[in-house]
């Protein structure tokens, strides 16, 4: 098992296929403690085999608005499961303090992921809003 280390978090993997090894997320992780989601970034790098990716964005322009004044104002959090344990992965974003936890799967999934092959897994998306 392999121990990463970032942002001064450690997580266990088993192997090096951690999400959090990818710079590209290692910004998004960044922006969430940006958006003041401090605990959230740091909640997924502690368990990081629970999903494969994470973006914190927002449902609107907000965030473009905020750049000039060094925010990120970003209100939705889409965490890819890595299929583990779902229910694990719920019940840390129960921890977020969020007004909305649900799920987007089967062909909706697919379709917004850009999966459109049939020989492709089923994938979830876990969507984390607060309003």
């Amino acid at each position: 098992m392999e121990a990463v280390t970032y942002l001064g978090k450690t997580s266990h993997m088993e192997d090096s296929r951690s999400p959090i090894h990818s710079r590209p997320q290692q910004l998004q992780l960044e922006l969430m403690r940006l958006a003041s989601r401090g605990r959230v970034a740091d909640d997924l790098i502690e368990h990081a085999a629970l999903w494969s990716g994470a973006l914190m964005t927002s449902t609107n322009l907000v965030p473009l608005r905020d750049l000039e004044r060094g925010s990120w104002n970003a209100d939705t959090l889409y965490v890819l499961s890595s299929g583990q344990d779902d229910e694990a992965l719920v019940t840390l974003a129960g921890r977020w303090e969020a007004d909305s936890i649900d799920w987007i799967g089967g062909m909706e999934a697919a379709v917004k992921l850009g999966e459109y092959r049939s020989d492709q897994p089923v994938r979830r998306v876990l969507v984390v809003w607060w309003d």
